[in-house]
């Protein structure tokens, strides 16, 4: 996975350099915001071919933005990306030979931040260069655009990391202490110079649990979503079922899903997320006994 986030931006230039080859797919995450004073911009990804013969490269996208909230910024990206990706929804891009293509071309004005979580496959042809520009709204961009990589003193998430999907298979038992499940805390090493990628934003996070009850009565239990860096939102797929969360404060304790587990039986269900940009994480998702509170999807409930 290749990661630019996050970056203020004050000038233009390239803001990231990386190869895309057949061997391995890659996602590739950028969350930009333009503050007040700057010029109108664009966040342009090119695609660079130096083959003589042509490459086909597949691709799902989470664009969103440009807006001026980030955890709505974050939120619509991540949601959009984590709908396509399950849907195996997206597009088929052909870059002709000694050709350069812009994948995407955003804009990008004073004031607003966008992001993009992408999913790179290249079906044929040979290695391909991908470049990451912060561009004026007026530039032209008449094939390859050789510019100085930007340096920032504020030290930010830009880099490739490894392991883009986490899996987490439980048991749990209703008559155990609830089952609480970390998303957005194991840092990712920067196989290039850089920070570590704190958060695991941009990381699939799938969830396997098993909850069994040995009791002769059914029982009701329900999965919680927890806030612990701060104030978040969520984009969760449950048993393939969009659920989603507005901002929630830290430590705050709201029900994603209710269960009712058979007398004697068991149940599974899966969980797939991702960290959202904007938003703090960790979160914590906690399964356990029915408390009472309010249900999914209420009124007063921030689920929907």
């Amino acid at each position: 996975m290749v990661s630019d986030f996050p970056e203020t931006l004050t000038e233009n230039g390239v803001l990231f350099t990386d190869t895309l080859t057949r061997d391995q797919p890659s996602r590739f995450m950028y969350y930009h915001f333009n503050p007040a004073g700057q010029p109108d911009r664009r966040i342009v990804l090119r695609v660079e071919n130096d083959s003589p013969e042509p490459a086909f490269v597949q691709f799902i996208s989470g664009r969103a933005g440009p807006g001026q909230f980030d955890m709505e910024v974050g939120h619509l990206s991540t949601q959009r990306f984590l709908v396509h990706e399950a849907q195996n929804e997206g597009s088929v891009l052909t870059i002709g030979g000694k050709s350069t293509v812009s994948l995407v071309d955003q804009p990008l004005p004073a004031k607003t931040i966008v992001q993009n979580i992408l999913q790179l496959r290249e079906i044929e042809g040979a290695d391909l260069h991908l470049t990451l520009l912060a561009v004026s709204s007026t530039d032209q961009l008449d094939g390859a655009t050789p510019m100085q990589l930007l340096q920032s003193n504020v030290r930010h998430a830009r880099g490739v990391y490894p392991i883009p999907e986490f899996y987490f298979q439980y048991t749990w038992s209703v008559e155990d202490r609830p089952l609480s499940v970390e998303i957005g805390h194991i840092p990712l090493p920067n196989l290039r110079e850089g920070e570590a990628l704190a958060g695991d934003y941009g990381v699939l996070q799938s969830v396997t649990f098993t909850i069994v009850n040995p009791d002769n009565t059914p029982m009701q239990i329900a999965l919680y979503q927890s806030p612990r860096g701060g104030s978040a939102t969520g984009t969760y797929l449950i048993d393939r079922v969009l659920v989603q969360s507005h901002a929630v404060p830290a430590f705050s304790h709201y029900k994603l899903r209710e269960y009712t587990v058979p007398a004697r039986g068991f149940l599974r269900t899966s969980v797939v997320t991702m960290p959202e940009g904007g938003s703090s994480y960790p979160v914590d998702l906690i399964l356990g006994v029915d408390d009472g509170s309010v249900s999914p999807g209420a009124p007063n409930s921030p689920v929907y």
